[in-house]
């Protein structure tokens, strides 16, 4: 179907690439040779602002693309190095190809790069269709724990599997894994602190996920955590788990949370994490991906 374009683009959208085939819908104009410029000018005015900025569309691609990239070097959240994966164009161009780690998987290329090619056939990329999914959002976030405030306990993968229920996660006491003894209670080490847990999914693949602990006072019955403690930095329990901790992602602001101004020294700190994240994550993919081919 053919219909009449007459659009003016805000100049505050961010520009995507795009495929848009038109013809205009009335023809210019003709002059007669050595008509002068200024003339041709006068008498078409009116005519290039009521006819000929109107066009027909006659193609329009309103998504962008799904293109196969061969991947260089493990990517979070996208997938693992020598798998190909399909991504929309925008993703495939900001977040490979771009950056140098990957490439369109070419004849040429699947030959020069068969060294790290996957067979999946032989070495499964993931146990199910969502699995990647599921690892990405487990890892990002950041579940509260209240333990008693006043008889003695051992943290148990019991307590995790009922603190995880509090978030919406079902996550059965048998595929989560403490690496370290936490016993309390003791407000003075553990309170407001960090550590984490790993869960297996699918019995496959292997999820870091940070807890902050809290302890419970006397007549206190809401366990659920107030609302930003998710996006607060704190210390951790060990010392050993600093880096680890500081390496998981993290839940990104929401614009709710950027306006509370209780957070906001919080979001400082968020963005210099995530800038100094961003660039090592990078640094350390362009490693992999050139001590791959020496």
């Amino acid at each position: 179907m053919m219909f009449l374009l007459r659009r003016t683009i805000p100049s505050f959208i961010q520009s995507n690439r795009r495929l848009i085939v038109v013809e205009r819908v009335h023809q210019p104009r003709r002059f007669p040779d050595g008509t002068p410029k200024e003339l041709m000018e006068r008498l078409t005015a009116q005519e290039r602002l009521e006819k000929h900025q109107t066009y027909r569309i006659l193609q329009e691609e309103d998504e962008s693309r799904d293109v196969p990239v061969l991947l260089l070097a493990n990517v979070e959240g996208i997938g693992r190095k020598g798998s190909v994966i399909s991504l929309s164009e925008d993703v495939a161009r900001q977040k490979i190809l771009l950056p140098q780690l990957g490439v369109y998987p070419t004849e040429e290329a699947l030959s020069m790069y068969k060294d790290i090619l996957i067979d999946e056939k032989v070495t499964p990329l993931e146990s199910s269709e969502f699995s990647l999914e599921t690892h990405k959002l487990l890892s990002r976030t950041c579940i509260g724990v209240r333990m008693s405030g006043q008889n003695p306990w051992t943290l148990t993968t019991k307590h995790i599997s009922s603190s995880f229920l509090l978030y919406g996660f079902i996550v059965p006491p048998d595929v989560i894994s403490i690496p370290r003894e936490i016993a309390g209670p003791n407000r003075e080490l553990l309170e407001d602190k960090e550590f984490y847990v790993t869960v297996k999914i699918n019995g496959f693949e292997t999820a870091h996920v940070r807890c902050v602990l809290k302890h419970t006072s006397l007549g206190m019955n809401n366990l659920v955590f107030p609302f930003g403690f998710q996006y607060k930095f704190r210390e951790p329990i060990f010392e050993e788990d600093r880096e680890l901790l500081i390496s998981l992602p993290r839940e990104p602001f929401t614009q709710k949370a950027k306006e509370t101004a209780e957070l906001e020294d919080e979001y400082v700190k968020y963005m210099e994490w995530y800038d100094k994240r961003e660039k090592r994550l990078y640094k350390e993919n362009i490693n992999n991906v050139e001590s791959s081919f020496k």
